[in-house]
């Protein structure tokens, strides 16, 4: 079944539901006010928009062909909601990240699924063949999809300093190790989303280098961080 993708992305603050169990007060001069629904900043917010988000999309029922279809949480990921019918058959797919829901459905489904959840959430309209999706660039053409992290590679990759006549033995500065630990953790984002050919393959040499961080990690593994339970005024330092 030939499968198509769209995108919105909504804004949570203008559908959140009504605080149900906790009345929050903000005092000003003169002023009492009584916030009655999830606001950006408010703690219990993201949970309030979740609860209701998923709530909503739960109870919407699809009449395809006759067919009732459902949108069902997938067991291991709340986020991921399958569209299956009363016989379990699926139909689509579709998957949350705060405010954007991406679906994945034959056209015919999709168009329905896409006008019912206009008709309850804020959704100005709806991304398809060329869109951003939490980092990700999506195509879609006759060819099939096509997954690229070009923007995201952009903004957010960078390579560490390293000055010209410095020892390489010499142990780094903090500034380059905070460096150096970000763009690890970015190309292994990558590697795992769009890039298996940056996927590590590690020679006898890194796995020594590897033991080797375990053996120091071993040799100080009963030594625990002491928080004092008071801390000197810095005038007597």
């Amino acid at each position: 079944m030939c499968k198509q993708l769209s995108l919105t992305d909504m804004r949570p603050g203008r559908t959140c539901a009504s605080l149900n169990h906790h009345a929050v007060y903000l005092v000003e001069p003169g002023a009492l006010i009584e916030v009655i629904k999830g606001v950006v900043g408010l703690t219990t917010s993201p949970r309030l928009w979740w609860d209701k988000l998923s709530a909503d999309l739960k109870k919407l029922d699809l009449c395809i062909d006759g067919k009732h279809l459902d949108l069902v949480s997938h067991e291991l990921d709340a986020c991921y909601f399958l569209l299956r019918d009363q016989q379990g058959a699926l139909h689509g797919a579709l998957i949350t990240h705060v405010g954007d829901l991406l679906i994945a459905a034959s056209p015919k489904v999709l168009d329905s699924l896409t006008q019912q959840l206009s008709r309850i959430f804020p959704i100005a309209d709806w991304e398809e063949n060329d869109f951003e999706y939490v980092g990700s660039n999506i195509k879609q053409d006759d060819r099939g999809i096509h997954l690229s992290q070009k923007s995201s590679a952009n903004s957010r990759l960078e390579t560490v300093e390293v000055l010209k006549q410095i020892l390489l033995d010499y142990s780094a500065a903090m500034v380059a190790n905070i460096d150096n630990q970000s763009t690890i953790g970015t190309l292994s984002w990558f590697a795992s989303q769009s890039r298996p050919d940056l996927q590590a393959k590690p020679s006898y040499g890194d796995d020594k280098e590897t033991n080797t961080v375990v053996k120091m990690d071993q040799n100080g593994k009963g030594q625990p961080l002491t928080f004092p339970n008071s801390v000197p005024h810095p005038t007597t330092w």
